[in-house]
């Protein structure tokens, strides 16, 4: 998940600061939990590539006009105009083209990660409790009989009664 350079402290800090926001309950949660939070690292990482992307060719946009104007006058050094410029340039086409490919990607994974997480814990909370594990199932050996459950039957018969053992239906 992280790459050379990238500050384990700091994934820490924003796992422990999506933990705490979400508060997963189940596993299923924790683990949703857990991929949003490496979704979000992911994507801020996506934002910080795109500026200095950006910055980069605005300034090789910035480098080139300077070096083709013959004229006095300094070219313009409004970022915009200079994006804007650079946006054009067919060179560039490619490389804004991946960028954006490569953030898409990510907003998405981290929509989807979201929304995953977000059903589990509506799920979660709209479904009944699940009813706790059964005891174990005790069974009367020799040795050790079922204890006594205390039940007496309510009806108990004055005389006994006798049925026969075989009637003939025929």
């Amino acid at each position: 998940m992280l790459i050379r350079g990238e500050s384990q402290a700091e994934f820490d800090a924003l796992l422990a600061e999506v933990r705490d926001a979400y508060r997963p309950a189940t596993p299923e949660e924790q683990m949703l939990t857990d991929q949003l939070a490496e979704a979000q690292w992911r994507l801020n990482r996506a934002r910080r590539v795109e500026a200095k992307t950006i910055n980069l060719l605005v300034e090789d946009t910035f480098n080139y006009l300077n070096e083709e104007n013959e004229a006095d006058e300094p070219v313009t050094s409004d970022p915009d105009q200079l994006i804007a410029v650079s946006f054009a340039s067919i060179p560039n086409d490619a490389i804004y083209r991946n960028l954006q490919r490569y953030v898409t990607a990510i907003e998405r994974s981290h929509q989807r990660c979201l929304k995953n997480l977000q059903y589990a814990q509506e799920k979660r909370r709209t479904l009944p409790p699940v009813p706790p594990k059964p005891e174990q199932v005790q069974v009367a050996t020799a040795d050790a009989p079922l204890p006594e459950v205390g039940f007496e039957p309510q009806f108990v018969p004055v005389a006994p009664v006798s049925a026969p053992a075989y009637t003939d239906r025929c």
